[in-house]
């Protein structure tokens, strides 16, 4: 009987299985897919809307080769620069001076190693739109460093790509990264690198002025006509008889009431 019963709980559940797998294979394997919205198109910005003086305090990462025998350090600096913004690549120039402090650990003495880096770089703005401005720079300076007991004096230069974003016409973000080639006594350049932001303030910007909110009108509610008419027509009802002066008012009648005779009188 067991056995019996086993069977036919195994056929029940062989043939929902089987059912389910039919049912599963008449349906289509694939949903179509939503179609995809296009993507906004960024207009771009008008000439003069970017670009000009600008001033940028900049926090970066520099990394020194390892002939320098210094830690990676952080660096604070300051930029100055000037972008005339044109209509294409060939009208679109800039040009940027940075001058940069920092303080490393050396690996070799306890000291602690300060320094200087100053460049002047030539920047290509590639305009993508109003907000997105990547570009190129490359540009020649020189780097000083002071280890306490020795100071030495080295010519560089560097390449590096970048990006800024604008906020309004007058800020922008902007993050950095440069190959520095430092010459020293030696044939082959050390290979020092940079990564850094900054906030770009544009100086002659005029600001967009927010536009004045709409005056509040009221709204009048119109009379209406027939409740003007019904209340004349009520105060000409309940209002009383002006009397002439000299003029004696018009009596009423009295109509006496006769009694009605009662039957059997």
């Amino acid at each position: 009987m067991a056995k019996s019963l086993f069977v036919l709980i195994l056929t029940l559940v062989i043939s929902v299985l089987v059912s389910v797998a039919a049912f599963a294979a008449t349906e289509p394997d694939e949903k179509p897919e939503p179609k995809a919205k296009p993507a906004p198109v960024s207009k771009p910005a008008p000439v003069g809307a970017l670009g000009g003086f600008s001033l940028t305090p900049t926090v970066s990462g520099y990394s020194f080769a390892k002939p320098e025998q210094l830690n990676p350090a952080l660096m604070y600096g300051l930029k100055v620069g000037y972008d005339k913004i044109g209509s294409s690549l060939e009208d679109s120039l800039g040009v940027e001076a940075t001058f940069n402090y920092f303080s490393a650990k050396s690996k070799s003495v306890v000291d602690k190693t300060t320094g200087y880096l100053i460049r002047l770089d030539a920047i290509y703005p590639f305009v993508q739109g109003v907000k997105w401005m990547p570009f190129l720079a490359v540009g020649a300076g020189g780097i000083a460093i002071d280890t306490g007991t020795d100071s030495e004096k080295k010519p560089l230069i560097n390449y590096g790509i970048g990006l800024k974003y604008f906020f309004e016409n007058y800020l922008a973000v902007r993050i950095d990264g440069r190959h520095l080639m430092v010459y020293n006594t030696s044939s082959y350049p050390r290979n020092n690198f940079e990564i850094g932001v900054g906030v770009s303030y544009y100086f002659g910007k005029e600001r967009k002025k927010k536009p004045a909110p709409p005056p509040i009108t009221k709204l009048k509610v119109k009379d209406d006509p027939s409740k003007e008419k019904k209340t004349s027509e009520t105060i000409l009802e309940t209002a009383p008889a002006t009397q002439v002066p000299g003029q004696v008012p018009a009596l009423k009648p009295v109509q006496e009431k006769v009694p009605e005779a009662k039957p059997g009188q």
